[in-house]
Parts: C-alpha cells; sequence; structure tokens
C-alpha cells in the first residue's frame, strides 16, 4: 500500500501541473464519410447476425482505415468489447481498449472503452491491480474528461475494498479539486463529506453537504438545475447533525419535506423529525409531523408499523 500511495500522490501532482493540450486529431462533429458509414453499418450487421470474429475484424478495419473518424474509439471499443465477452479473448480486448483511450476523452465509445478496461483488469488482478491501473491512467492522461471518475473510482476502491478510509479520504479530496465545475463535482462532494462523517470529521462533512445544497439553482424559465444529490445532501445534514445538536437535526429533518418533497427521504425524514420533538417532550410537533407524514405518504412504511 506505501507504493499506492507513492502512486496516489503522483497522480495528484500531476493533475496539479499543466497537462498538454490533447492533439486534435478527429474529424469535427457532423463531418460525414459515406464509405464509412458503410463500413461501419456492415460491422454493425456481423455483430447481430453472430458473426463475432468477422464483426471485431470490420471493426479493428475501420480504425485502420478511418483513424481521423470521430468513430474510431468507438469501433475500437466495439471490437473488443466481442473479443472481452463473446470471443473470450481478454488479452485482446485490454489491447484494443487501450488503443480506444488513446482518443480524445470526449469521443464516442472512450468512457465504456474505460469502464470495461478497468472490469477486466478486476476480473484479472482483483481489486489492488484496478487501482494501480487507475494510478498509470491518471499518470498518462491527466487532463482527460474522466480524470475526476478515475479518482472517485480510486477512493471508493480504497474505502470499500481495501478498507483505508484515510487514504481513500486523499484521494476524494482531490477528486474534488479535479471535479470542480464538471458533472463530477456533486458525486466528489458527496464522497468526501461520507469519509469525513466516518473519520469523526463531520463539522468537515456538514460543509462539504451543504456545498451540494447551495447549488440548488430555481429557474422561471426551463425548472430547477438541482444536482442528483441534493435531497441525500439535505438528509445527511441532518443525519450528520443529530449526534451533536438534535434540535437542529429535527428542523433539517423538516426541511427534507419542504426543500425536495419528491424525495425518497421524506418518509424517514419526518418520522424522525417527529422521533426527536417526542424526544424533547414536544407532543403537539410530534403530532404535526405525523400529520405531514400522512398527508405525504400515506403509504408509509413507518405508518404502516406504527399501525400494527
Amino acid at each position: 500500500m506505501d507504493r499506492l500511495r507513492l502512486l496516489l500522490w503522483g497522480a495528484a501532482l500531476s493533475l496539479a501541473l499543466p497537462a498538454a493540450a490533447e492533439r486534435p486529431r478527429f474529424e469535427g462533429p457532423g463531418v460525414r464519410d459515406p464509405l464509412a458509414d458503410r463500413e461501419l453499418e456492415a460491422a454493425q450487421g456481423m455483430r447481430r447476425r453472430g458473426d463475432f470474429a468477422a464483426a471485431a475484424a470490420a471493426y479493428e478495419s475501420f480504425a485502420e482505415h478511418h483513424p481521423h473518424s470521430r468513430r474510431w474509439a468507438q469501433a475500437l471499443t466495439a471490437a473488443a468489447e466481442l473479443h472481452h465477452w463473446q470471443l473470450e479473448a481478454p488479452a485482446v480486448a485490454a489491447r484494443l481498449y487501450e488503443r480506444a483511450l488513446e482518443a480524445p476523452s470526449d469521443l464516442p465509445g472512450v468512457m465504456p472503452a474505460l469502464t470495461q478496461r478497468l472490469s477486466l483488469e478486476r476480473d484479472r488482478g482483483g481489486s489492488l491491480a484496478e487501482l494501480e491501473l487507475i494510478e498509470h491512467l491518471l499518470l498518462r492522461r491527466s487532463n482527460a474528461e474522466y480524470a475526476p471518475y478515475l479518482l472517485l473510482r480510486a477512493a471508493k476502491l480504497l474505502d470499500s475494498e481495501l478498507h483505508d478510509p484515510a487514504r481513500a479520504l486523499e484521494t476524494a479530496q482531490r477528486a474534488v479539486v479535479r471535479a470542480a465545475k464538471t458533472s463530477w463535482s456533486d458525486d466528489a462532494l458527496f464522497l468526501e463529506a461520507s469519509l469525513l462523517r466516518r473519520v469523526g470529521r463531520a463539522p468537515e462533512a456538514l460543509r462539504a453537504w451543504r456545498q451540494i445544497i447551495a447549488s440548488q439553482e430555481p429557474s422561471l424559465i426551463v425548472g430547477e438545475y438541482d444536482s442528483d444529490l441534493l435531497d441525500d445532501a439535505y438528509y445527511q445534514v441532518a443525519v450528520t447533525l443529530e449526534a451533536s445538536d438534535p434540535r437542529a437535526a429535527e428542523e433539517a429533518y423538516r426541511a427534507v419535506a419542504a426543500e425536495v418533497p419528491a424525495s425518497v427521504w421524506v418518509d424517514d425524514a419526518l418520522w424522525s423529525a417527529r422521533r426527536l420533538a417526542q424526544a424533547r417532550g414536544d407532543a403537539a410537533q410530534a403530532a404535526k409531523d405525523l400529520e405531514r407524514l400522512t398527508a405525504a405518504r400515506p403509504a408509509s412504511r413507518h405508518l404502516k408499523a406504527r399501525a400494527k
């Protein structure tokens, strides 16, 4: 694990340094080539008919003859998938996935190549091998759009499978920095907050969850730009507060129902608010919470258990 820690810090350093721009080798969006279209359609037809070896060869031929096509990585990934899943040739699949990963990270086929290459490495060598591959990819392509995804995956491996929450937290915090202003930002913040609470740093965890909540942006024109983790963040704030400030937690549970009324957490949140009100002897408030829960979630599992 000491070697892995050095690799993780090396990846962090590479992410902090200016990275060379990915080379504009490929065609721009919207460029069509009728010959390339026919070749790709022929390969897809072979795949549908179950002629997997011929389809894999056709996809590789497409990549060889159309090296500037925006579907270059997509073709290589399709060939790799056939070798991976149908032709039982994992070494060939690994080589083709890695070729696809040489393309700019926003091209079609690159993310599937990445996730399946990692899955293949896990199958071959377990979570430690996957982590080493992640660090290799981070060092090789530190400016890739998928770098935050790799850091998040590394943090989760370190936490749940390698049982090293401290190093998982270090990696998650690097993911927060790298994911700023990307679609991975809230995922990184949420993971960081969960790990902070686990290692006993609840005030910092609360700040991270509240940062997700602060991104809530209602719009009168096109609805809302809310994070998928918004309701989870509201609920986790309440859960975290309960250990140190039950009264604040009680209000935070009610905020779940008020701010994200469609959330799956409304049931648990209102029941918890009622429980805390009862614990401090406020029967009137507990009754209000029960009434609110009955109206909002008539099929609540808590109400069903209470009725029994």
